[in-house]
């Protein structure tokens, strides 16, 4: 369960850092409720769907 939350804080903070540039460099605004959306979006994906295997269903392993 760490590391599902470690993770989904990871791709949540990846999400922040990407939105801010975009909205800052393109379009020259900061836009706080895409940001919002964008983080917690990012979140979510990150803590359901882009987490890594766990070991038992990696490679190599045998099931």
């Amino acid at each position: 369960m760490w590391r599902r939350l470690q993770w989904g804080l990871i791709t949540a903070l990846g999400y922040i850092i990407v939105s801010l540039m975009f909205g800052y460099f393109v379009v020259g605004e900061i836009n706080w409720s895409l940001m919002i959306g964008l983080t917690v979006g990012g979140f979510f994906s990150g803590f359901t769907y882009l987490n890594p295997p766990p070991q038992k269903w990696q490679k190599g392993q045998g099931v």
